[in-house]
């Protein structure tokens, strides 16, 4: 399947707001564990944490996640200390 210009141009639009508005808000700031450094991940849909279980692999990944927005998307100082939180 191809996509044309203006279709890839829109899906750019509605990943981007999604991930703007809906997925990054839901999960930081909320998720950085303020007492122990990493994140606290196992929530509900409503947000509300659901086990303090902090597995290996989300752990890396948050890291990441936070890296690649600060560096990619915009040099937002919470995403670049939640990436830090995670490794130190």
């Amino acid at each position: 399947m191809s996509y044309s210009i203006q279709q890839l141009e829109a899906l750019k639009a509605f990943y981007s707001t999604q991930l703007s508005g809906d997925t990054i808000p839901f999960w930081f700031p909320r998720s950085f564990d303020e007492e122990h450094g990493g994140f606290l991940l196992m929530r509900d849909a409503d947000g509300s944490l659901i086990d303090d279980d902090k597995a290996v692999w989300i752990q890396g990944r948050a890291t990441w996640l936070l890296a690649t927005l600060y560096n990619t998307i915009e040099k937002k100082q919470e995403w670049l200390d939640g990436a830090k939180s995670g490794y130190e």
